[in-house]
């Protein structure tokens, strides 16, 4: 395996915002992975309505996009990760391109191909695939003083030309900004009810975070030395890295120009799969930090949702709404039972193979 560029070795509310709980729940968490705290933090930047600076946090210069580091944790996706690596490779030949990859199947095989072609492309291999968040952890322990910033995208995404751009634009315009989050939008059919709803949900997502950012892991920009490491039982990475960016006094921010192209569930019981997963990642967070991302609050998202459904004729949407109301109600449920009664951690997720044909 070709050396890599970073010199790393081969990886082995629901209370109300603001509260105490939220500070001492998130100090023990930081603690155990060894993030570096503020001297002083402010009751306000542990507000889930994602704060202003502390007076306390010295600025960051603004950042050199010139240093950035592409990072893409990788499972089993010898089917994408070519055209991914490819594209970025072409469109970014001046940064660092690094894939982590805990795969079984080619992807290892089509990365070293793309790394002869491509001076910018690394590999690191973990020898034991130990889920996304410790992938994520292999990237950012490498950041502080070697890059300005990291762009994380899945393998299996295909960023539009310009979403990286527009990211790095946007976490440069500010050093108050310490996080930034594309907009996914699925390519799914949205005539089949599995289509359906994953653009429903993706739609909501987007809406939601027109005024309350919700950052998804699909892709993101995230500001150098912020945060160093993520415990690697965390199921929800995205989720956890918000709210440590902003009790690090930083603020979060949503693009919606930084377009990302995915491929959601094809079958209702892979979309099944794939939201109980999530929904176990949700009740982890919220037990870990004492805290709610802004896309958890049903009742209030209910109304959004229906207005940013896709039109597919009056009836087939009220059925299919009321099938998503359900489902979702259900997939509640169980996640509920699973996290809190049989304490099941799904931290390394059980792929989804209809998503893997974008």
């Amino acid at each position: 395996m070709k050396e890599n560029s970073l010199g790393t070795k081969t990886a082995e509310q629901s209370r109300g915002p603001g509260t105490t709980d939220v500070r001492e729940n998130l100090e023990v968490a930081l603690s155990e992975v060894n993030i570096e705290q503020p001297d002083v933090v402010g009751e306000s930047s542990l507000v889930v309505s994602w704060p202003r600076l502390s007076a306390a946090h010295s600025l960051d210069p603004i950042l050199d996009t010139t240093r950035v580091l592409i990072g893409i944790p990788a499972y089993n996706e010898e089917l994408n990760i070519g055209r991914t690596l490819d594209f970025l490779a072409r469109k970014y030949p001046q940064y660092s391109i690094v894939v982590v990859s805990g795969s079984t199947d080619g992807t290892n095989r089509v990365t070293r191909e793309l790394m002869r072609r491509h001076a910018n492309i690394d590999l690191i291999v973990e020898r034991e695939r130990c889920g996304k968040s410790s992938a994520l952890s292999i990237l950012l322990r490498n950041l502080y003083g070697r890059y300005d910033a990291l762009i994380c995208l899945g393998a299996d995404n295909i960023p539009e030309d310009d979403a990286i751009d527009k990211l790095l634009s946007k976490l440069s315009s500010d050093p108050r900004i310490g996080l930034v989050g594309g907009r996914p939008i699925p390519v799914n059919n949205p005539t089949k009810l599995a289509g359906w709803m994953t653009h429903l949900l993706w739609s909501v997502h987007h809406a939601v975070s027109i005024d309350a950012p919700k950052i998804s892991g699909e892709l993101f920009a995230l500001r150098a030395g912020v945060v160093s490491e993520i415990p690697p039982t965390i199921i929800n990475d995205d989720a956890y890295l918000q709210f440590v960016v902003a009790f690090r006094g930083y603020e979060l921010s949503y693009e919606p120009e930084a377009v990302v192209y995915l491929r959601g569930p094809e079958k209702v019981k892979e979309y099944y799969n794939q939201r109980h997963r999530v929904t176990i990642g949700h009740y982890q967070v919220e037990q870990l930090l004492g805290a709610k991302l802004p896309t958890t609050y049903a009742r209030r998202n209910v109304l959004l949702a229906w207005r940013e459904r896709r039109r597919v004729g009056f009836v087939k949407e009220c059925c299919g709404f009321l099938f998503f109301l359900a489902l979702s109600a259900v997939i509640v449920a169980k996640a509920w039972f699973d996290f809190y009664i049989r304490r099941n951690l799904p931290y390394k997720w059980r792929q989804v193979r209809g998503t893997k044909k974008i």
